[in-house]
């Protein structure tokens, strides 16, 4: 049916989404007859008229904002508490992201069983880890910040071993939490105090977060699949900003308001582009490159929060604080290389439809497809 395997890889790469929203609209014979036409002139999405140079541009957006966020929560918790500060974060990315659900008429489908995993991610994936890190950096570099904060995928590997059947460790994935762990391990420590002293409980508070960042991924790729992304995003922020105001109200009274002009422009960078814009740039580099190499933000994250906070901070950069950096974006890559195959069969699409190209006969593919129908369950 198709001229190879790899232009069907290509396709569902560029087209998944407008493919599975067609068979829920139980209008899947449109996006079968798309796809067989597309695989009978063997144009790959490239050709078919996709500009390859937007989703970069998107892909530099967002490494840049994610990874100077360090930067400007160490300039912002210099004068306002953490919890102050991610409560106006949340607060301005909320807004944010109503404007853009706004802009675009996408509706807000929420359903009464998913507000109890809404509300646990909005802990483990906003709330918890937004906290510990802006506390941590009030005892830690933002450079060091970035770099703890980057191995979160090293815990993410751990975690999904023993919770989701797809993602096993293997010996290159083990070598690469090794290497990975080890960068972590060099930059922890650095320094002579003790455990729960000075800059280490700053350190262990970064870790917390990248921990619970990894928790949060793995509950949302079980139970929060095939939810609508900006939905995800603006109900995650919604319940995360009232948790953050009670907690400011039980342990930072009173409220210190922010007095300080940079300190405004730390907090509505953090809110507006990294907790609003960001997450859209992120959920459109998804669909428009693919998960595998959208993950890549998470390399360049630590080296641009290294480099911007000895910049304009003035961080020190020692030859262990770059080893660290290096031994961490090295394992995170290491843990993350697969086969172009097998990452098409582990890797969920975004709204749910999985296509497990493995175990599919590629010339009983359309009988396959009506029979699956507008559900969109995994093809098996």
């Amino acid at each position: 049916m198709f001229p190879h395997d790899e232009l069907l890889r290509a396709w569902f790469r560029e087209y998944q989404l407008e493919v599975d929203r067609r068979l829920r609209r139980h209008d899947w014979k449109t996006g079968w007859q798309r796809l067989r036409a597309l695989a009978r002139t063997g144009a790959t999405p490239k050709e078919s008229g996709v500009s390859s140079k937007r989703p970069w541009l998107a892909f530099a957006a967002v490494s840049l904002i994610w990874g100077s966020s360090f930067l400007w929560i160490k300039i912002a918790v210099q004068e306002i508490g953490p919890m102050t500060l991610v409560a106006f974060r949340l607060l301005f990315g909320l807004l944010a992201l109503l404007a853009a659900a706004r802009l675009t008429r996408q509706r807000l489908e929420v359903t009464r069983r998913d507000l109890r995993s809404y509300a646990l991610v909005a802990v483990l994936n906003t709330a918890l880890p937004f906290t510990l890190i802006s506390w941590g950096e009030t005892r830690i570099d933002s450079g060091t910040a970035a770099i703890l904060n980057g191995a979160m995928p090293l815990f993410v590997l751990v975690i999904a071993h023993f919770w989701l059947q797809d993602e096993r460790i293997t010996w290159p994935r083990l070598a690469g939490l090794l290497v990975g762990f080890a960068g972590v391990g060099l930059v922890v420590g650095l320094g002579s105090d003790g455990v729960f002293e000075g800059n280490r409980l700053g350190q262990l508070a970064v870790l917390g977060g990248a921990l619970s960042y990894a928790l949060a991924n793995t509950y949302v790729r079980r139970n929060l699949r095939d939810r609508q992304p900006l939905t995800q995003a603006t109900m995650t922020v919604f319940v995360a900003d009232i948790v953050l105001w009670a907690s400011v109200a039980g342990f930072e009274r009173p409220a210190q308001l922010p007095q300080l002009p940079i300190t405004w422009i730390a907090m509505l960078w953090l809110g507006l582009l990294g907790t609003g814009i960001a997450y859209l740039l992120y959920f459109y580099l998804i669909n428009s490159m693919g998960s595998t190499r959208s993950s890549l933000v998470t390399y360049t994250m630590p080296v641009i929060g290294v480099a911007l906070g000895a910049i304009f901070l003035g961080e020190p950069l020692s030859g262990q604080v770059l080893l660290g950096t290096l031994l961490v974006v090295a394992g995170v890559v290491l843990v993350n290389r697969k086969s172009a195959i097998r990452r098409r069969i582990a890797q969920p699409v975004q709204t749910g439809l999985v296509v497990e190209l493995e175990r599919v006969n590629l010339e009983n593919w359309e009988l396959v497809a009506k029979e699956d129908g507008p559900s969109g369950q995994p093809v098996s």
